[in-house]
């Protein structure tokens, strides 16, 4: 009978877990789609949005992602395209990141709403990563389920604004992918804590997954290190309970202890975690060891532009300079109200002084934290006492260790940017936040979630749950509008002018934008700008000096690009402008020099040849000339301008078969190119073979339908051929196009005659 009633009980529970797990299963089944939907929604602004900043070199200009029968060179090239052990290498690799852009180039060309759909599902499965995470995590630690406090912190990273960066501008695929990989690994290792084995197949599969992530940014190396963190919580390990024990084993007295198995059965548990965090330490050494070798064992070289920070002489304040943008950073996840896409170049400057406010801010919030952490210690180690928990370690509490699974994440993730165990090219970037705000939006989901629980009045709990509506609706709104501001350069680069009025480079690149819109006017404030707060902005003295010579201002050209090569005398381009800025006062001697110059700082410079190519043809050194340009299109075999000078000059040297034999050569690379076409239609034309000659010019003005030149050789093309009608046509064309033009009216006007 006892045996039945017992039988009957267990049943009895068994059905309550059942119906406890379907009934939390109700509760939280529409937590995932709201995941997806919110982080689809906030992000999806700039779907349509251009290649902006570092896209068009990581995408457009990279030459394996333009060229697809290159895909195996990602494993011996930087995130540019550069070989990685090369001198000049920014050393950021990233083959599984460079890897999407080349599927995506293959499919979809350079259409960018397939990348940005890309990004903003990437995320989507991210955020349903850390929902998972945190909730295994939770059940991990206390057995139970608590998928609401997953669910809170999984809603806030979906629509955190700080990520906008990461989602919309499309080379943050690399943070998307890293944080992907390094939290299914996270997810993968729980199961296995979860299980209480580790197959082979799962070891493999962990090894692949933070490989995975490493491979598509740096700071996935903190994938097995942070499994290490969550073992270590969830074992409660405790290395002085394993001297102690150690020590009683060595006493006679410790034989005939009671309290021996027991010991044994934590030594045990233990030493087991003890054995994987050494497994995960070793792994993690042997991964950096691999990516040191990639690198040739070679750091990066950044200048003091991208990092004034690291460039400062002082150790002292470097490092509180350092410690102060930590608490930048942390600022801009609690606050996210003003974003900005670059922090350098006078946004963000060096503490230099004790009297600096930012020196006093920054000692006063370490000191805060300092204190805090102490009395959160001293505070678990008093509940262990209380209950007699000291035997498993202080962090015997779920809740603590869910505490310190959000710092674990926040605090590692973030290790590899902060600037204290490797410098990086830039003082502050939101994209490198992105798996850091992992552990803060689990900590704030904490809060929270704790606010709720000690506040028993009913009303002042809804007003807490109101005043988190309000904060994800105002995260939603600003993740829509930052996207917004992603969708251009010239949008992106104004928003980051509000934000850091003082920064150079911005000045810098808004000017770019607005010279290549053909707004030379307002491009020459923003460089000047850019110079006045950096007297020694070589790039934007060279841009500037390039307005300049296309207006003909050849003598204050002249004296910029001096100025110019006096602060950086390795600088190519500028020397070569400079030749540019002296062959425009004709100036042959030292146009020749400074070309020179640049050929001998960048051998083969392919403008640089083309524009000694152009002096030797004002001198009439046309032999020359043609040799140059040759050469260049050797070197780069779509250099258009080089084609197009070497087919005219071997036309004007009465050389049409040439130009008809280098016709196949050229047009394998420029195809599309109007004026290549319309020199080999006027070349045909000479040459008498109207038929091939007809197919050039027409497929030009097909190209350029606005080159009233193109329609009058076409017009002159069948004027010679007898079809009249054709001739007419198109002089018509020319002079819609041309009003002006002589040569149209006199021939339109011989064939009227004709036909009268």
């Amino acid at each position: 009978m006892k045996h039945k009633v017992s039988s009957h009980r267990d049943t009895g529970r068994s059905g309550e877990k059942v119906r406890s797990l379907l009934q939390r299963t109700r509760q939280t089944s529409h937590h995932i789609p709201l995941l997806l939907v919110l982080s689809t929604i906030c992000f999806s602004t700039n779907i349509s949005g251009d290649f902006v900043f570092d896209d068009t070199e990581a995408i457009v200009k990279n030459p394996i992602v333009r060229d697809s029968n290159r895909w195996l060179d990602v494993l011996t090239s930087d995130f540019w395209g550069r070989p990685i052990r090369s001198e000049h290498s920014h050393k950021s690799y990233r083959p599984i990141t460079t890897l999407t852009f080349i599927f995506n180039r293959i499919f979809f060309g350079l259409d960018t709403t397939p990348y940005h759909i890309f990004n903003v599902l990437l995320h989507s499965i991210v955020t349903t990563l850390v929902y998972k995470a945190t909730s295994n995590a939770a059940m991990l630690f206390d057995g139970t389920c608590t998928e609401k406090l997953a669910f809170h912190a999984a809603l806030l990273f979906a629509v955190h604004p700080v990520h906008s960066e990461a989602v919309a501008n499309i080379v943050g695929r690399a943070e998307l992918l890293m944080a992907m990989f390094a939290l299914l690994t996270v997810n993968v290792y729980i199961e296995c804590l979860k299980m209480g084995e580790f197959t082979l197949e799962r070891k493999c599969t962990l090894l692949a997954l933070s490989l995975l992530a490493l491979f598509s940014k740096e700071q996935g190396i903190i994938a097995l290190p942070l499994c290490a963190s969550i073992d270590l919580l969830a074992s409660a390990f405790s290395i002085t309970r394993l001297i102690r024990v150690f020590k009683q084993s060595c006493s006679s007295s410790y034989r005939n202890n009671r309290s021996k198995n027991d010991n044994n059965k934590f030594v045990s548990n233990d030493m087991r975690c003890l054995l994987r965090v050494l497994l995960c330490t070793f792994a993690t050494m042997g991964m950096l060891l691999i990516r040191l070798y990639i690198n040739g064992f070679k750091s990066p070289k950044f200048s003091s532009f991208d990092n004034p920070i690291a460039s400062h002489p002082s150790a002292f304040f470097r490092l509180f300079s350092y410690c102060y943008l930590i608490v930048l950073n942390i600022w801009l996840l609690v606050n996210p109200s003003k974003l900005c896409f670059d922090y350098s170049m006078g946004c963000i400057t060096p503490i230099e002084s004790v009297f600096d406010r930012r020196f006093f801010l920054t000692i006063s919030i370490v000191i805060v934290i300092i204190i805090l952490l102490y009395r959160r210690i001293v505070n678990c180690l008093a509940w262990s006492r209380f209950f007699f928990l000291a035997h498993f370690g202080i962090l015997a509490f779920w809740h603590f260790r869910l505490t310190y699974f959000g710092f674990s994440i926040a605090i590692l993730a973030f290790l590899p940017a902060s600037n204290f165990f490797l410098t990086v090219g830039f003082v502050l970037a939101e994209r490198v936040l992105y798996l850091p705000s992992v552990g803060f939006c689990i900590l704030v989901a904490i809060v929270y979630d704790k606010l709720k629980t000690q506040i028993s009045d009913h009303s002042k709990n809804e007003m807490v749950r109101f005043a988190a509506c309000i904060i994800l609706l105002l995260g939603v709104n600003k993740s829509m509008e930052r996207c917004s501001e992603w969708r251009t350069e010239l949008d992106l680069y104004r928003s980051g002018l509000v934000v850091c009025p003082t920064n150079a480079k911005i000045h810098y690149n808004l000017g770019k934008v607005l010279a290549d819109s053909g707004d030379s006017l307002t491009a020459e404030v923003s460089y000047k700008s850019a110079i006045r707060l950096n007297p020694s902005y070589d790039h934007a003295m060279n841009n500037l000096a390039n307005i300049y010579l296309v207006r003909g201002q050849y003598s204050e050209a002249e004296k910029l690009l001096k100025k110019c090569v006096k602060i950086r005398s390795g600088f190519a381009a500028a020397w070569m402008n400079l030749g540019l800025a002296m062959l425009g006062q004709r100036k042959f001697k030292e146009s020749e020099e400074c070309f020179r110059m640049s050929l001998s700082i960048r051998p083969n410079y392919p403008d640089c040849l083309y524009n000694l190519g152009n002096l030797y043809l004002q001198q009439n050194k046309k032999r020359l000339a043609e040799s140059i340009w040759r050469n260049v299109t050797r070197i780069q075999m779509d250099h258009e301008r080089a084609w197009v000078n070497l087919l005219v000059l071997l036309d004007e040297l009465d050389d049409c078969e040439e130009v008809i034999e280098l016709a196949d050569s050229a047009l394998e690379y420029l195809d599309d190119r109007a004026s290549i076409h319309f020199q080999l239609g006027t070349c045909f034309g000479k040459m008498a073979q109207f038929g091939n000659a007809e197919k050039h010019l027409r497929k030009a003005v097909d190209l350029q339908r606005d080159n009233a030149l193109y329609w009058t050789n076409l017009g002159i093309l069948y004027q010679r051929w007898n079809r009249t009608e054709n001739a007419i046509e198109a002089y018509r064309m020319t002079l819609t196009l041309q009003p002006a033009s002589q040569t149209a009216k006199d021939n339109l006007g011989k064939l009227a005659h004709k036909l009268n």
